[in-house]
């Protein structure tokens, strides 16, 4: 099997990201794929998968936090402020993108990025403890992020 297969396959099996199984499977994926020494190449067809799908999709958000966790990893903070301020409009309110926002900003490590860090960080855990959505509200990862800054 080509390997962007194995992505796209890895990607219509994936949790939808309302629960922590989600963002956990995304991160041994890319740890796996980086490695196997398949990063670049992972970058490559994430790339070219999120050209051709619609905004709304959730398959777009998974290669979407794919690309994330990948830029994260690799240390890619220009790449990574890139793709976050592409799919801001997208993607601004799914607790995620918040908590991915936030990280990105803490790494800017100045005053004015803390204090955005901490502001998405609260957003995010006000939306997942909203009983109203169907966010797993004790997902462990966002408290986490929250109690670091």
């Amino acid at each position: 099997m080509e390997y962007s297969e194995l992505i796209k396959e890895f990607v219509s099996q994936l949790p939808d990201d309302k629960t922590s199984d989600f963002s956990t499977q995304i991160t041994d994926f890319v740890v796996e794929s980086i490695s196997s020494n398949k990063g670049v190449e992972l970058e490559n067809i994430i790339n070219e998968q999120l050209k051709g799908l619609n905004q709304d999709s959730d398959k777009r958000f998974a290669y979407f936090y794919i690309l994330v966790v990948y830029y994260r990893r690799m240390k890619s903070n220009s790449k990574l402020g890139e793709l976050i301020t592409s799919f801001e409009k997208d993607y601004s309110k799914r607790p995620l993108f918040l908590f991915s926002k936030s990280s990105f900003e803490l790494n800017k490590n100045t005053k004015q990025s803390c204090e955005m860090a901490l502001m998405l960080a609260e957003e995010c855990i006000e939306i997942i403890k909203n009983k109203g959505n169907d966010y797993d509200s004790e997902y462990l990862g966002f408290y986490n992020h929250y109690s670091t800054i």
